[in-house]
């Protein structure tokens, strides 16, 4: 079944950033560049009471829009709020970012091999046994 599975990317994707999730985003891109987490995080919920008034998903933004809501919000924000780029920023060991879910795919089908290495050698070693 999971082999067959197939998954409409499109609409993943709009529901991935539908609802203002990626507030987040704004308030993690604002607490880089020096303001402090409270701050950001404020200016993050202007953002969505903004969307909200005006029937707008954060990645609809403008930079017209950003300067509106606040004057330290800048063109270069536009470009992080969309999906993709929020799960390849969470890049930790066990972050959401491509690198790392491919990462831990790997290990995975190591350790799927070396129980399937295990379960081989105890099968060949109880037949062994039985066999005398």
């Amino acid at each position: 079944m999971i082999e067959t599975t197939t998954f409409n990317k499109e609409a993943i994707e709009a529901g991935a950033i539908s609802g203002h999730a990626l507030a987040t985003e704004i308030a993690d891109y604002l607490s880089m560049k020096g303001i402090p987490f409270a701050e950001a995080h404020e200016i993050s919920g202007k953002c969505v009471k903004y969307c909200e008034a005006n029937s707008k998903e954060l990645p609809d933004l403008t930079q017209a829009d950003l300067k509106e809501i606040h004057p330290i919000l800048d063109a270069e924000l536009i470009s992080l709020l969309s999906a993709e780029r929020a799960i390849n920023s969470r890049s930790s060991s066990i972050g959401t970012a491509t690198s790392r879910v491919k990462e831990q795919i790997s290990n995975l089908n190591s350790d799927i091999k070396e129980c399937q290495d295990w379960i081989s050698n105890a099968r060949r070693d109880f037949s062994g046994i039985m066999a005398l």
